[in-house]
């Protein structure tokens, strides 16, 4: 297990005030393209880039500022399971390199979120 190297809750003001309110206002479907993870998700947030971009597609964007994967881990179960994705695109990476975190500890902290994501929304599932 690896130690924290950020504030786990330096997020929660923007997650609580601007990522869940208009999605709890107006509720997704289920089973749309989530995207999660750090900026690069978050800023294509802006001007309802991301739905632009992936028209038609139908997409829920729950990027979050500087995330490090520690914090996609730890806010999975409001920013990811409510949601019920059928796929999720998933970014993190370069703000754990520059919070001290290692890359294994990365792939670890990831893989996790992963395995998170199948039990969750594959298991019993039947892909045809």
């Amino acid at each position: 297990m690896m130690n924290t190297q950020i504030d786990i809750h330096r997020y929660d003001e923007q997650i609580e005030n601007n990522i869940l309110p208009p999605l709890n206002e107006n509720p997704p479907e289920k089973k749309q393209i989530l995207f999660y993870g750090s900026s690069t998700m978050s800023n294509w947030r802006a001007n309802d880039m991301c739905h632009k971009h992936m028209a038609p597609l139908k997409i829920i964007n729950t990027g979050f500022g500087g995330s490090t994967s520690e914090e996609a881990l730890y806010n999975y179960y409001r920013l990811v399971k409510p949601f019920n994705p059928a796929v999720i695109v998933y970014y993190e990476g370069p703000n754990d390199i520059n919070s001290g975190y290692s890359p294994n500890e990365i792939l670890e902290t990831s893989h996790r979120i992963f395995e998170w994501a199948r039990q969750d929304f594959i298991r019993g599932r039947r892909w045809a």
